[in-house]
C-alpha cells in the first residue's frame, strides 16, 4: 500500500469564520460544503496544491458515535512544561 495524500479535519466550534478568513484573507475557495441544519457542518477549501478541511462539533457529534465534547476537550489539552 502506498499513502499518497493524508488530511486533517480541523474541528472547530463554528464553521463560518474559518471559511470566510481563507477565502477573504488567503484567497482559498471552498471545493466541498456540507449543511448541518442551518450552519455549515464540514468545508473543504483549496488553493493551488493546499487543501484543508473543517468540520464543527455538533456535526462530529451528529454524524459519529465519537463524542465531540471528548473531541472539544482534547483540543484543549496543553503541553506541559519542558516536553517539546
Amino acid at each position: 500500500m502506498t499513502v499518497k495524500k493524508i488530511m486533517s479535519v480541523l474541528l472547530v466550534d463554528e464553521v463560518e469564520p474559518c471559511v470566510r478568513f481563507w477565502e477573504e484573507r488567503l484567497g482559498f475557495e471552498v471545493a466541498i460544503e456540507v449543511p448541518e441544519g442551518n450552519k455549515i457542518g464540514f468545508v473543504s477549501l483549496q488553493k493551488g496544491g493546499v487543501e484543508l478541511m473543517y468540520q464543527s462539533y455538533a456535526s462530529v457529534e451528529k454524524n459519529s458515535s465519537f463524542s465531540a465534547s471528548t473531541a472539544h476537550a482534547r483540543s484543549e489539552w496543553k503541553i506541559p512544561p519542558g516536553i517539546s
